[in-house]
């Protein structure tokens, strides 16, 4: 009987795709990043947040203005979240070095001048949509994430959803997801995506779908950047204005958070509570969302791996998150 030879070659090698690096490597994300909500620091209030690999601070003046600012004090490195806001400055709890708010050190109780370089890394920050945002860089280079209408235009909720253990744009590529819409939750997409643009900062488009508990929509969807996703159309005969946003957090883990609004009511009977429930009814098919997705994203090792005929623009997005631009400006001011 015959025998087959033995091959001298080596099996090629199993592997899996390709790796998005997560973000801080190369640096983080060049976006606005949403920080914390507005309610969360009052005037004359300071607290402390991770932001990216590090540490900042997030504080009011007296007249309500927001600063984000590396956490650690120029001198000996005491934090700042338990120091204290004095009028339109920042002091230090450790030696009463203060920072005004372009975080340059104006003043040291002990009388000595304050070296010319004892700055903390002031985030060009802006507040919107119920939130504090950040952008990771000197100056901003792109918009502030924002809907269509005015926000004084709004009825509007913002809320912090979940932190979770993955990047942000895993979560934000379910828009572009159009199996994992379908099969995990229940939307049913009408038709082919239309109006496609993409740029390197940001994409969008339109597409008409059934979702479960809402009905029948057209929901133009914008990426800004690969953190932040709004989606705006009309529901039950209202406009409706979505968001969900993320910021990185150290060990690989974004803080995700929802806004969610409509037209402000008029003076017509039940339009108010009409404009509230349809707010709610948002707010909690967003937090589904989140919800029934939280032990995959929670466990995942992600790859850009073998992918379907239905994937394609998934394919895209991943393109767009993997050549997303970053840099990190801040990184030693924020360093633990």
């Amino acid at each position: 009987m015959a025998t087959l030879a033995k091959s001298d070659a080596s099996p090629a090698p199993r592997t899996r795709g390709l790796k998005i690096p997560p973000q801080g490597v190369g640096g983080f994300d060049r976006s606005w990043f949403p920080i914390c909500l507005s309610t969360d620091v009052g005037p004359g209030e300071v607290i402390g947040r991770e932001f990216m690999d590090g540490q900042i601070v997030i504080w009011r003046g007296e007249s309500g203005t927001p600063h984000v600012q590396s956490a650690f004090c120029r001198h000996l490195g005491a934090h700042l979240k338990v120091g204290e806001v004095v009028g339109e400055h920042i002091r230090c709890a450790f030696h009463h070095w203060s920072y005004d708010g372009k975080g340059q050190c104006i003043k040291i109780a002990a009388g000595d001048t304050p070296p010319r370089d004892a700055t903390l890394f002031d985030f060009p920050t802006r507040e919107s949509l119920g939130l504090i945002w950040a952008f990771n860089g000197d100056e901003p280079d792109v918009e502030l994430p924002h809907f269509s209408a005015p926000e004084d235009t709004l009825l509007l909720k913002a809320h912090h959803v979940k932190d979770m253990n993955i990047d942000s744009y895993m979560v934000f590529s379910n828009s572009m997801d159009f199996q994992h819409l379908k099969v995990v939750h229940g939307v049913e997409l009408i038709g082919d995506l239309e109006d496609l643009e993409i740029t390197d900062r940001g994409m969008t488009y339109s597409q008409n779908m059934k979702i479960p508990g809402i009905g029948t929509v057209r929901q133009t969807i914008r990426a800004w950047g690969t953190n932040s996703i709004a989606l705006e159309g009309v529901t039950m005969g209202r406009k409706t204005f979505q968001m969900s946003v993320g910021c990185p957090l150290p060990g690989n883990r974004a803080r995700i958070f929802n806004i969610d609004s409509t037209v402000k009511p008029t003076d017509a009977p039940g339009d108010a509570q009409m404009a509230e429930q349809l707010i709610q009814i948002m707010i909690d098919f967003g937090d589904r969302l989140i919800a029934e997705d939280a032990p995959v994203h929670d466990s995942m090792s992600f790859r850009h791996d073998r992918m379907a005929e239905s994937d394609k623009y998934l394919a895209m997005y991943l393109r767009f998150a993997r050549l997303y631009p970053r840099h990190h400006p801040a990184a030693d001011l924020i360093a633990v």
